[in-house]
């Protein structure tokens, strides 16, 4: 169950000194902020208004306020009375570039451009050190309670396409799953495997015994003894 909503709306981002905003809309209100700062700690933001102020004054004088929540299909009514009610689009008063709200909301690029989207990220080659700080920031992140909802709500009902579908077949092939991951789907451990092999190597002890001792069916515990199963973390294979 999600425990936080999505709070969709209209924001600002202040200066805080002077009190001049700029009006923005998001789905989001928290990943928009990361974009913007992102943006601007590049410098490379769209508004070159709020980009001067920020390389002027720095990151610390400025401050994100969550000004209005409503419905996304109301974002670009609020956010343009917002913008004229604090007359942001003036430079006396704000950062927006524009008089005018916009949105890319349901906007659909053309082939072209995704086309040209496509080569240019096909050219951008990262660093070992930038692959393994991505991997380090990753490293045991935990995604808020309500992300897995907001997947399955945006996903459901789609379907991946034949071409999409080869592809995730093609990569997958001879692909090893890692101990952890096999170790999580199964009901036994790597040391409980070597158990049951040794126990069988022994002799004396049917599989059907082994399988009441571990809790298991005992075609499993043959597929175990003859190497059919964990064959990628073990070297022994029974005949």
């Amino acid at each position: 169950m999600r425990t936080k909503p999505l709070e969709t709306g209209i924001y600002a981002i202040e200066h805080i000194a002077s009190g001049r905003k700029y009006i923005g809309s998001a789905k989001h209100f928290d990943a928009r902020w990361r974009v913007h700062r992102c943006l601007l700690r590049k410098n490379k933001h769209h508004s070159p208004h709020l980009q001067s102020a920020w390389n002027a004054h720095g990151e610390s004088s400025f401050e994100f306020k969550r000004l209005l929540i409503c419905s996304q299909g109301h974002l670009i009514d609020y956010e343009q009375l917002l913008i004229d009610g604090f007359k942001s689009f003036d430079r006396k008063h704000g950062f927006n570039a524009r008089a005018l709200a916009e949105s890319s909301l349901g906007h659909k690029a053309s082939d072209e451009t995704r086309k040209k989207i496509k080569a240019a990220r096909a050219k951008q080659v990262f660093s070992a050190e930038t692959r393994a700080l991505w991997s380090k920031n990753r490293t045991g992140k935990k995604m808020p309670d309500w992300f897995g909802d907001f997947i399955r709500q945006t996903k459901t009902g789609t379907k991946h396409s034949p071409e999409a579908r080869a592809k995730i077949s093609a990569a997958g092939i001879g692909r090893k799953a890692s101990l952890s991951t096999v170790e999580k789907k199964s009901k036994l451990t790597l040391e409980q495997v070597l158990q049951i092999r040794a126990i069988h190597s022994s002799g004396g002890i049917s599989q059907a015994q082994i399988a009441r001792d571990f809790d298991l069916n005992q075609s499993a515990v043959s597929l175990i003894v003859r190497g059919k199963r964990w064959a990628n973390f073990t070297n022994t294979k029974e005949k």
